[in-house]
């Protein structure tokens, strides 16, 4: 599943290295994991601003805070 995944990635960014593509999906995984895993962490760091199970503000920053790393990625 994640190599398909991957293929996909390859061809909507046919302009970025491969090991970018590769860097770009680690760290979407491990935001992800974090994120999804509702550790509080982020409730904690923010003093109760942000909330690790608000899913509204999650869905709302999330991918495309992600698709804009992959785009930078490719300046490097």
């Amino acid at each position: 599943m994640v190599l398909k995944l991957l293929g996909i990635l390859k061809r909507a960014l046919p302009n970025h290295r491969e090991e970018d593509i590769f860097w770009g999906y680690h760290f979407v995984t491990g935001a992800l994991m974090n994120t999804l895993g509702r550790t509080g962490r982020i409730d904690r760091l923010s003093g109760g601003l942000c909330h690790s199970d608000d899913f509204p503000a999650i869905k709302k920053r999330m991918a495309k805070f992600m698709a804009a790393g992959f785009k930078a990625i490719k300046s490097i």
